[in-house]
């Protein structure tokens, strides 16, 4: 990039792709010369309804997950549906588990609504672009809910978008394991929903259907059960969000002795919990 000369006047950086793309392009761009104006253009559901909006930007560094970033807001989003029609369902519903969790951590109406249309994803969806679009700004909506006042994640009012991903971003970057980062937050929010359940914040009922609309997507995978579940709780320590300074060896693992958890009470109703016990969380990984 620098080969052509650019200048902060008269550059602009146009992102069109995924997340993966656009989070460390956009990083590119928000270093050089201290900052060029950033347009991105999302071609993925989890690009559109996440990573894109929010200023979040950033690479990964070995097993380390968004370790090395910033903060830096586009000048625009643009958000097309159609691109979604050349995705794989695979693909899609990688997408979708980020939709899933704004629902669940913000809007029980979404989320009936996702429930009475769950066969809609699994077919053409050429003719239903319309719909697709409102889903999408439902969704940026609910990001820009958690993050119009704590656009620089000091504040602790943007943690509840990390439902699941305590759990889902150490089950993504597990040795042995091949999750894409929507499949991974999937697994991760059922057990996160588990982890509620067993401090009594969430009934019994609320978790069963989460499971069940998760087996309906496709995204239920058990896969994660076959690593060492300490080796998991090593991973979830190296979490940004991770502040405990006591560290506890498990075998030949060392893990903090609390961890960041977003829990549920109900459907749309989601609280951090800054310091669950490490314990509490093997439990339920070992018991699934």
């Amino acid at each position: 990039m620098l080969k052509f000369h650019l200048n902060r006047k008269n550059t602009i950086v146009i992102i069109i792709g995924g997340g993966a793309l656009g989070d460390s392009v956009h990083f590119v761009g928000a270093s050089l010369l201290r900052g060029l104006d950033v347009i991105r253009i999302p071609t993925t559901l989890l690009s559109m309804v996440d990573s894109s909006v929010g200023g979040k930007v950033g690479i990964n560094s070995r097993k380390l997950k968004n370790m090395i970033g910033s903060f830096a807001q586009p000048k625009a989003v643009f958000c097309d549906a159609n691109f979604l029609l050349t995705l794989t369902k695979k693909e899609l519903m990688s997408g979708y588990a980020e939709v899933l969790k704004h629902a669940l951590i913000f809007d029980k109406n979404l989320f009936e609504t996702l429930e009475k249309n769950i066969d809609i994803w699994q077919n053409d969806l050429s003719n239903k672009l319309d719909w697709l679009h409102e889903i999408i700004a439902k969704n940026i909506q609910i990001k820009y809910h958690f993050i119009k006042d704590d656009e620089y994640d000091l504040l602790g009012l943007r943690a509840i978008l990390n439902f699941g991903h305590t759990v889902g971003h150490a089950i993504e970057k597990a040795e042995g394991l091949n999750y894409s980062h929507g499949e991974a937050v999937a697994m991760g929010m059922y057990v996160e929903a588990k982890i509620a359940q067993d401090l009594g914040l969430l009934p019994f009922e609320i978790t069963n259907r989460i499971k069940n609309h998760l087996q309906k997507t496709n995204l239920w995978n058990l896969e994660f059960l076959k690593v060492n579940p300490e080796y998991l709780i090593s991973l979830m320590s190296n979490d940004k969000k991770a502040e405990s300074d006591s560290i506890i060896k498990l075998n030949e693992f060392y893990c903090k002795e609390t961890l960041p958890i977003v829990c549920l009470t109900d459907i749309g109703v989601a609280h951090l919990n800054p310091n669950v016990k490490f314990d509490i969380i093997l439990k339920y990984l070992n018991n699934l």
